[in-house]
């Protein structure tokens, strides 16, 4: 089994990294006929101090304890139990997205982000597969938007993301930041976007303008590659998303993420990290 814990997931994730607790969870899954006691869990991990480590899982709502036996309520999912519905919901919605413009579909795919990550989840799965993955970073002048296939995308959020969770060696290319604080970080790119925008001469090589061309926002000349400017009447206003909404209404958050990452697939080529700033919007490819 793999665990998989999502991101916003606000308790301590330290807990979960523990080899004890996917071997536990493997344990308590093999024997859900009959819930092993205390002593037949710490029979099985000797090595471990199964009281502490057991209690702290049953206060993040992990195990339940029930008549002095002990159960898993962590979610396990079969991916070939769900493909059928899956394939299904994935077949209607590109009937449905593929009427939109492409800033709708956007627009659509960040709203189901943003809702995934107001209820968080933990769970298992049976064997990886492709997920679906949303990160979004806020300062007082930008809001970064990641959406992406693959959970170590090229992408800003993504690479806080992995500096947070002690991967820093997934990102070697962007050591040159350092541990840079995420707020200070946010505040320089904001003032570097606007001298991008209204293409000033005195833009001086730095760390964080490097950042910008590396993670695929500028080229090596410091040109932004893609700057669309709102307005009113932009589209991702007047999507008609209820219908699509619909299509995954009650749905568990592995099966959205994984309607998502295929529909992600079919309209577009690449993870993309999107940037607000004012009535501006910077886009970048992860291929770019």
């Amino acid at each position: 089994m793999k665990l998989i814990v999502e991101d916003n997931w606000q308790k301590n994730h330290s807990l979960l990294r523990d080899t004890f607790f996917e071997g536990v969870a493997s344990f308590l899954t093999n024997r859900k006929e009959k819930p092993p006691t205390l002593r037949e869990i710490k029979s099985r991990f000797p090595e471990v101090k199964v009281d502490r480590a057991i209690e702290e899982y049953i206060q993040l709502g992990l195990i339940a304890r029930s008549d002095r036996r002990y159960q898993l309520i962590v979610p396990v999912y079969n991916v070939l139990s769900s493909n059928e519905l899956i394939e299904k919901k994935v077949a209607s919605l590109k009937t449905i997205l593929a009427e939109w413009s492409v800033e709708s579909r956007r627009a659509w795919f960040v709203l189901q982000g943003q809702r995934l990550k107001k209820e968080p989840q933990v769970y298992f799965v049976e064997e990886m597969m492709e997920l679906f993955y949303f990160r979004e970073l806020c300062s007082d002048q930008l809001i970064v938007q990641e959406l992406a296939d693959e959970p170590h995308a090229k992408t800003i959020p993504a690479y806080f993301s992995a500096l947070r969770e002690g991967d820093a060696s997934l990102y070697e290319p962007f050591a040159y930041l350092g541990d840079v604080n995420t707020e200070y970080y946010l505040d320089q790119l904001a003032v570097l976007f606007e001298k991008a925008r209204k293409q000033s001469r005195r833009i001086r090589p730095t760390i964080f303008l490097q950042s910008l061309v590396d993670f695929g926002f500028l080229t090596d000349t410091f040109v932004l590659r893609s700057v669309v400017e709102m307005t009113t009447q932009t589209p991702i206003q007047q999507a008609p998303f209820a219908k699509a909404d619909a299509c995954v209404a009650e749905l568990t958050n592995f099966e959205k993420r994984r309607i998502f990452v295929e529909l992600w697939h079919f309209f577009e080529k690449a993870p993309l990290t999107i940037v607000h700033q004012d009535e501006w919007v910077f886009l970048a490819n992860a291929e770019s």
